[in-house]
Parts: C-alpha cells; sequence; structure tokens
C-alpha cells in the first residue's frame, strides 16, 4: 500500500479513483482533517499510478479523467457511520447469526431458569444453574454437581428455608458448599491462603475441558445474565463486528473472535473461577481490533470514531475500581456484591489489539 497523493475535496479523489480502476489500478482513499488521501494497493502499479497522478494534477478537470463512476466503497477517516455487509454477492453474515443465536440462548436460558424457580424456589436457583449453563459454562466442577444434589434432596425454596433444616440436612449443605473447588486467584487472594488451591484434587484445574468438552473455551460468550447485559452486548457487537466483518470476511472474522474469546475465558476463568458469562470479552477486544487497524492501516476505513474507543476505556476503568473497592472491602470481610468478569475485559482488548498487528488480519482487497 502505497501512498500516491491528497486532494481537498472528495470529489476529486473519487473521480480520481474511478480513473484509476479505469486503468486497472486498486485504490483505496482515507479522509484527514484536511482533506483525503488516496493509496495505491499494488506496489507494482504505483509508478503508473503516480506518473498518472502528476499528470492529472497539472489540469484536474480535464475530460481525460471524466469516466462514468461506479459506486468505490472509500477507506473512510473513522466516522459514526456505517454501512450494511455485502460480502462477494452474499448477504450472509456471521455476525447477525451469533447475535442470533445469542438471543435464543438467553430466551431459552429465561425459560429454564423459571422452570427452576417455580419447581424449586429462589434458593435453588441462587445456588445452582440452568441445563444450559450447566452445557455452556467453562466447567462445571463436582461443587456445582454437591449443590444441585442437596437441592434435588431438600425441599428448600429460600435462603432462610436452609436454616430452618434439620441438623443433616443443614450439614449436607455446608459439605456441599465445602467441596473442594477452583474459584480463582481472587478468591486464594481474598483468604490470603494457598490452602484451597493445596486442597484441590488432580485434574481439578480445567476439567470438563479436560474431559474433551473444548467448546467451553468458547462457549460462556454466548450466554447472558439480563436484559440489560445482552441487549448492551448485542449492541455492540452489531455496531463493531460487520465493520470487522466486511473487511476481513467471514473466515478470519470467526478465527478473531474465537481467539479473543477463548483467550479472555480462559484468563476470567483463572482469576474468578468458571461462572462467568457474555460477549463484552470479544465486543472490547474489537475496540481495540479497530483502534490499532486505524493506526497501522487507516485506509481500511473502520468507521469508528476516537471518541467510541475513549468511551469503552473509561467504562473498563470504571468497572474495574468497582473490582478494586469490593475486592478492598472482602479484606475487612464486607461484601460489596460486584460480580464482573473484568478480567475477560481487559484481556479481551489486549488481545484484539495484538492480533490486529498480524497480516492475516488486513483488510481484503476486492
Amino acid at each position: 500500500m502505497r501512498l500516491i497523493g491528497e486532494f481537498k475535496d472528495e470529489k476529486l479523489v473519487f473521480g480520481f479513483q474511478a480513473f484509476l480502476k479505469k486503468e486497472n489500478i486498486q485504490s483505496v482513499y482515507d479522509g484527514t482533517k484536511t482533506g483525503f488521501r488516496l493509496w495505491v494497493v499494488e506496489e507494482d502499479d504505483f509508478d503508473k499510478a503516480l506518473a498518472l497522478y502528476q499528470e492529472w494534477e497539472k489540469n484536474p478537470h480535464d475530460d481525460l479523467y471524466k469516466v462514468k463512476q461506479e459506486k468505490v466503497e472509500p477507506a473512510r477517516s473513522p466516522r459514526w457511520k456505517i454501512r450494511m455487509m455485502r460480502q462477494h454477492g452474499s448477504s450472509f453474515s456471521i455476525n447477525n447469526l451469533i447475535i442470533l443465536i445469542c438471543g435464543l440462548l438467553f430466551v431459552l436460558n429465561n425459560i429454564q431458569e423459571n422452570r427452576i424457580i417455580t419447581q424449586k424456589g429462589e434458593a435453588a436457583r441462587d445456588f445452582s444453574f440452568t441445563p444450559l449453563e450447566k452445557t455452556l459454562l467453562f466447567d462445571y466442577p463436582l461443587y456445582f454437581v454437591n449443590l444441585e444434589k442437596f437441592f434435588a434432596e431438600y425441599p428448600v425454596r429460600t435462603v432462610g428455608d436452609i436454616k430452618e433444616l434439620p441438623a443433616e440436612g443443614r450439614a449436607a449443605f455446608q459439605k456441599a458448599k465445602n467441596t473442594p473447588a477452583w474459584k480463582g486467584l481472587t478468591d486464594l487472594l481474598m483468604k490470603r491462603s494457598w490452602k484451597d488451591y493445596e486442597e484441590l484434587p488432580a485434574g481439578t484445574l480445567f476439567g470438563k475441558i479436560r474431559e474433551g468438552e473444548i467448546w467451553r473455551l468458547y462457549s460462556p460468550v454466548l450466554l447472558h445474565g439480563g436484559w440489560l447485559h445482552i441487549i448492551f452486548n448485542m449492541a455492540w457487537l452489531w455496531l463493531l463486528g460487520r465493520q470487522i466483518e466486511q473487511r476481513i470476511g467471514i473466515f478470519r472474522y470467526l478465527v478473531l473472535s474465537l481467539m479473543i474469546g477463548v483467550i479472555s475465558n480462559v484468563f476470567q476463568y483463572l482469576m474468578s473461577g468458571p461462572a462467568f458469562l457474555g460477549y463484552s470479552g470479544i465486543v472490547i477486544g474489537m475496540v481495540g481490533f479497530i483502534w490499532m487497524r486505524q493506526k497501522m492501516a487507516p485506509w481500511e476505513g473502520y468507521p469508528l470514531d476516537p471518541k467510541i474507543v475513549r468511551f469503552i476505556v473509561i467504562y473498563v476503568v470504571i468497572l474495574l475500581a468497582l473490582e478494586m473497592v469490593s475486592l478492598g472491602l472482602g479484606f475487612f470481610h464486607i461484601e460489596l456484591g460486584v460480580n464482573i468478569a473484568n478480567t475477560a475485559h481487559i484481556v479481551g482488548g489486549l488481545t484484539g489489539v495484538l492480533l490486529a498487528r498480524l497480516p492475516f488480519f488486513r483488510r481484503s482487497v476486492k
């Protein structure tokens, strides 16, 4: 990709781009604060394109340069303007399919939640999981299994009912709660002891994944905990994901999403244990990816306003601050009740930035 020249008017750069296309020279342009820059895609075309540009500069309004202009997709400067995606003559979008899957899983999970509450009560929902969550969470350790067995055996509908159980029932509940399980580095730091880690049975870490359920490395991102959670994530995915898919294609977009999802999930699991969900780690990874591509290759035309990047950064910082306050209060045995997968946010963002630097994820030239 080589810079040919700068234009003050978009109509001029668009016209000259159409002229170059007639000469079988591929080019893209992007906007700056002072005008527009035109880039030649193929290195072998640079000398010819430069010579044509120099001739054009002498008389840009010459009839020679007036060609029937087909609509050419410009690589604009970051603006909050996104076009509907059409690739290779097809309107199929893996991004839209992911949004659909997340939505369907959310509805199904809500139905299963309500069924548990109706049949077993609020306490069972607080301490156990739906069939869908048991299948898609990062892990489903013996700790969760034993709690599920307790609520299947004892008719407890509220947390208060547990205190009313006979001694045998209360002991069974405590035994289930005390099942050795990986609850994350955060839990160990809060307890200021590695005893729980040392007591873990062999093979506890990544238990279900070790058994071959490798989809769990990614699947937690498809689940969401509430209407606000899924609406927020899917809105950002719709805005950001289709920008990326439009430029790098379905296959590489899928690879990008999988890599950000798996890496951010692994780090979140190591930090907090398996009870996390949501697409926000990948969403913030996409913000990092687009931000870096704008820095490295502005001609690719990702229309993401820098203000949006700043908003996301501030959002993550605020969540991190809340998490730090919660952890700090935890040392004094004060529970703030903040449950945020901020490790996935931070690691996802950094992963997106790093992947954006790989040539594999450059914009496709059509």
